[in-house]
């Protein structure tokens, strides 16, 4: 027995046996907190549900409303009317009957195309002057591409006070208003032609004013089934703004249960709210009363019982700190072990398992500890792997690129060397005819047997010989000086100055060769006197790949192309634009031209190196940008940016 009362369970009954009542109050304070809450759901349940069947009573009518307008503006009379401007008898009892039937129609006019009313309903209304919805009403004609009804928010306080006046019969009475909008519902009036479907003529419109006063009645009435509840209607909105002529204040609104409604009406995309309320004083007024009576009786509870608990919480307190001291020193990385004697059983065991804890903690930090070292030698050997093997793939790449350089400077050279051979044999051909020339004087000199007409033959024909093998052998000499000036730029990278425009001719000239067997002609506009400090052989370089990509991709050889060149320079800027008239790359391609070994042509030689250096020279070694603009059909654009003062290079030297 003994034993019983000295674990913690024995002791927390016998306090929860001397505070029973505490737990009961609480109890019963809950359920009254929950009979309140359930009090104001179900008061906000009925509060939707009115506003359900306000909202369906209210669109329905309206829908009903939209359908009648909608018909009436098909009816022949109605559009008759409308078209003669004369007054129309039967278009008036129309009139006059879908007011009867929907009573939120307040006034219906109807208006020929220039805006003056032809007849209306009721009749009391031939009095109103219609100025202030003219400027609607001008707008609705001018835009002839109007065929549905439109909804529009007239705020006229004047305006609508007229409407009621002239329908009372105290024509002097002020109405007060709850608003001073309306909503106009304009439907066009088409004649339509005789042997045609289709509209033919905006010869008019119905107009029906709706005044939200009234549609506010309206509605109050309908609530009537529900005045015991006390739900009222708080406010009208209109894509968020208060249509009421007086708003409630923010305290009145918070004394209430609110709920806001949506309308969905046809012919307008603006979004109209009803918002109804209830006092929340008058839904939960006797759960109030029951909550204060059970409150004071809590308090005189809470004094009697605090005692009891204080002193139950005294000796439970002293064991609970020691192991909230052990617990703490685990928490501090305190593991060492500690043999508590505690007075409840129930808190040895816990002070049991926390040690057997601490013990598991630090034989699985000393695993971790083991773990991680073996993977952190794993992994730094896998990134000396990786390492190795990108240094490979970029030494890889740049023999590639640079094997890619030299084979484009071989096909040069032998384009070169064939434009050569030309002017070197005629000249070897006429100096072979020169020598025979000089033989054969040499004869007649011996023979004494020379005559003058002979001497004046054989100096006229040596010098045609002579200009002939002159004039060959300097074509051969500028190929091979602008070859020489192209080639040494491209294996070179030092700086220099030179003229952009004379080196991108000699440019041309060299690769000539290359264009033979193309109808290919290439301009080349820009500033004539522009100097330039940089890389010839980048540009050489640029220039070449992209104009033999231009030949191998872009051109038909049984077709007559156009390649454009021209630069500029923009804010210290040199702007660089290259254009051709060939087939144009398609979308699907276009991003992935500047991609390593990406070709279309791979089973036609292509290596897909060519575009790609030409963007490493231009954003690396020119430090600049260059964009593409491509599409099927329509050639490729590249666009260049390069900076005119060259970025700082390691190599600059």
């Amino acid at each position: 027995m003994f034993e019983w009362r000295r674990t913690l369970r024995g002791t927390l009954s016998g306090i929860i046996l001397a505070a029973a009542l505490l737990p009961c109050l609480l109890t019963a304070s809950y359920l009254i907190e929950r009979f309140r809450t359930v009090s104001q759901t179900a008061t906000v349940g009925a509060l939707e549900q009115v506003a359900r069947f306000l909202t369906n009573d209210v669109e329905r009518d309206y829908q009903l409303l939209f359908a009648t307008v909608e018909q009436l503006s098909s009816d022949p009379d109605i559009i008759y009317a409308a078209y003669t401007g004369a007054f129309g008898a039967k278009a008036q009892q129309k009139l006059e009957k879908v007011r009867q039937i929907h009573p939120a129609a307040h006034g219906l006019v109807i208006v020929d195309a220039f805006g003056w009313p032809v007849e209306v309903a009721p009749t009391s209304l031939e009095l109103l002057e219609l100025e202030p919805i003219s400027p609607q009403l001008n707008t609705f004609f001018t835009d002839r591409s109007a065929l549905n009804a439109d909804v529009l928010d007239i705020d006229n306080g004047q305006f609508v006070q007229q409407i009621y006046q002239l329908q009372s019969r105290d024509q002097k009475e002020q109405v007060e208003l709850t608003s001073n909008h309306l909503f106009m519902v304009l439907s066009p009036l088409w004649m339509s032609a005789a042997d045609k479907e289709e509209l033919h003529e905006l010869v008019g419109a119905l107009v029906v004013l709706m005044p939200v006063h009234s549609l506010i009645n309206a509605a109050e009435k309908r609530l009537g089934y529900a005045q015991d509840m006390g739900i009222s209607i708080l406010d009208v909105s209109m894509d968020g703004q208060s249509l009421l002529q007086t708003q409630l204040d923010r305290s009145t609104l918070d004394r209430h249960l609110q709920i806001k409604v949506q309308l969905e009406l046809e012919y307008t995309e603006a979004t109209i709210e009803l918002t109804l309320g209830v006092e929340r004083i008058s839904a939960l007024q006797q759960v109030e009363a029951l909550r204060t009576e059970l409150w004071a009786i809590v308090a005189g509870l809470i004094i009697i019982f605090g005692g009891v608990a204080y002193l139950g919480a005294r000796h439970l307190v002293q064991p609970i700190m020691v192991v909230n001291q052990l617990v703490s020193s685990y928490a501090n990385g305190d593991y060492s072990k500690k043999s508590l004697k505690l007075s409840f059983r129930e808190l040895q065991q816990m002070a049991t398992v926390l040690e057997q804890m601490a013990q598991r903690i630090v034989d699985d930090q000393h695993q971790l500890e083991q773990r991680v070292k073996a993977r952190t030698s794993e992994l730094q050997t896998t990134n000396e792997e990786l390492r190795h093997t990108m240094d490979q793939l970029k030494a890889a790449q740049h023999q590639l690129v640079e094997a890619e350089k030299m084979s484009q400077l071989g096909q040069l050279v032998a384009g070169v060397a064939h434009e050569i051979n030309t002017p070197v044999g005629v000249a070897v051909t006429a100096a072979t005819l020169l020598e025979r020339q000089a033989q054969d004087l040499e004869q007649h000199v011996a023979e004494e047997s020379l005559t003058r007409r002979a001497l004046e033959e054989y100096v006229s024909s040596t010098l045609q010989t002579s200009e002939m093998v002159r004039s060959n052998l300097q074509r051969a000499a500028n190929l091979i000086r602008n070859f020489k000036e192209v080639a040494a730029d491209q294996s070179s990278e030092h700086l220099r100055q030179f003229g952009l425009l004379d080196y991108v001719n000699s440019l041309i000239k060299s690769l000539q060769p290359e264009l033979k067997g193309y109808q290919l002609d290439i301009s080349v506009d820009g500033d004539e006197t522009l100097q330039l400090h940089s890389y010839p052989g980048a540009y050489s370089q640029v220039l070449t790949n992209l104009i033999m990509n231009s030949l191998k991709h872009g051109f038909y050889r049984d077709k007559h192309h156009h390649i454009q060149i021209s630069f500029e320079v923009h804010e210290q800027h040199l702007l660089l634009k290259y254009r051709d008239d060939g087939r144009g790359i398609d979308a699907v391609t276009l991003p992935r031209i500047f991609d390593p070994f990406f070709t279309t042509q791979r089973t036609s030689g292509g290596t897909g190196l060519g575009l790609h250096i030409v963007y490493n020279v231009v954003s690396q070694k020119l430090g600049g940008t260059i964009e593409v603009h491509s599409d099927i059909g329509d050639g490729v654009e590249f666009n260049m940016r390069m900076p005119l003062a060259l970025p700082n290079r390691n190599d600059a030297k």
